[in-house]
């Protein structure tokens, strides 16, 4: 058997060398984690700058990169390789592609910046004429507008004026275009505007009746307007109206002219005998026509509704009847002669009942 000692001793020798081998353990788990954490310090860089120094140094170093030890650390790795050593065809047509793309944004640039100023200055033009109101089509249609707008206001004023001259005197009629000869103008204008859309105008017919006379006959013109028929005969013409519109044209109320009794051989009243006193206007032709001297009278038909009373009320005047030409459409032409030297009274009534006024329709 063995003792007591015995037993100790060998179960101690036991114990050393179970204690051997974990301290021979300890060292070797010690060695490897070393080796894993080093191994993992090259492979992973932890930081972004960490990883831009890494992308700097495998740049600087001919693009030799240390082995990687780990399949995550070699992926990286390759991927770093890639990003900073391209391979010379990659590179040609990146380079290539960069080149084509960076010249056509310069064209595309370039073609921008030909086309900009005179798109800009396009846009410009036309924004500053909406804003100030120049716009073409706009400019147009307002000009147009103002146009039709200040015609309907002459042809107001023209038929107040016509109007006026119908049922007023000659002298009052005298007097308000004395004071406002623009108006006569704008009067005279309408007149003109009416009478050049017949067929035929009666002041053309008198200037044909006087070239066929002599050119010796003196003639006056009662209500001349722009004395059409001086301008157009050889013969002497005395022109009279309210306003003077040029140097041949007197201005006066055609009741009383300024010329002697008996020098003239032709009295011409062409669409003239306006005003509520005109029978005052064929006393006065009376009066400076010489015996046997003609009256020459066109009017609107319109105004005459019963020929044998208005040939009466001219004939007490001291006129005879000659002859009467209604082949015109518009007016209706008179003939007569001088056979007396002083002419009888006419009644208001029978006047103004022979020649109706003519009055346009208000709008």
């Amino acid at each position: 058997m063995e003792s007591v000692e015995e037993r100790r001793g060998s179960s101690g020798g036991k114990e050393s060398n179970s204690n051997d081998r974990k301290k021979k353990m300890a060292v070797v788990m010690k060695k490897k984690n070393i080796s894993r954490k080093k191994n993992k310090n090259k492979g992973n860089p932890k930081s972004p700058k960490e990883l831009s120094m890494a992308i700097k140094t495998i740049s600087n170093s001919n693009n030799v990169a240390p082995p990687p030890s780990s399949k995550k650390s070699r992926k990286k790795a390759a991927l770093l390789a890639a990003l900073a050593t391209p391979s010379p065809s990659s590179s040609s047509s990146t380079s290539v592609v960069l080149a084509s793309s960076s010249s056509s944004q310069s064209k595309h640039s370039q073609s921008t910046k030909q086309s900009k100023p005179a798109s800009s200055s396009k846009a410009k033009q036309k924004s500053s004429n909406v804003i100030q109101g120049r716009d073409p089509s706009s400019l147009l249609r307002g000009r147009n507008q103002k146009q039709s707008a200040a015609q309907r206001l002459k042809g107001s004023k023209f038929r107040m004026l016509n109007e006026m001259l119908y049922t007023t005197t000659g002298n009052h009629a005298l007097k308000e275009f004395s004071q406002q000869p623009e108006l006569f103008k704008i009067y005279h204008e309408g007149f003109s505007s009416q009478v050049n859309k017949w067929p035929v105008n009666p002041v053309d017919e008198m200037i044909k009746y006087v070239n066929r006379q002599s050119i010796s006959k003196v003639i006056a013109d009662f209500g001349c307007g722009e004395a059409k028929l001086a301008a157009s005969v050889h013969n002497t013409v005395h022109s009279f109206d309210l306003v003077a519109q040029n140097e041949s044209v007197v201005a006066c109320d055609i009741s009383h002219v300024p010329i002697g009794n008996a020098t003239v051989d032709i009295a011409i009243f062409s669409l003239a005998l306006m005003g509520v006193n005109y029978v005052d206007f064929l006393r006065e032709a009376h009066r400076v026509l010489r015996m046997h001297g003609i009256l020459k009278i066109a009017e609107v038909k319109s105004r005459i509704e019963d020929t044998n009373l208005f040939i009466d009320v001219v004939s007490q005047v001291g006129f005879t009847f000659k002859s009467q030409d209604d082949s015109q459409l518009m007016f209706v032409s008179f003939e007569f002669e001088k056979t007396k030297k002083k002419g009888g009274k006419v009644k208001e009534d029978v006047a103004s009942e022979a020649l109706k006024p003519c009055i346009y329709k208000r709008r």
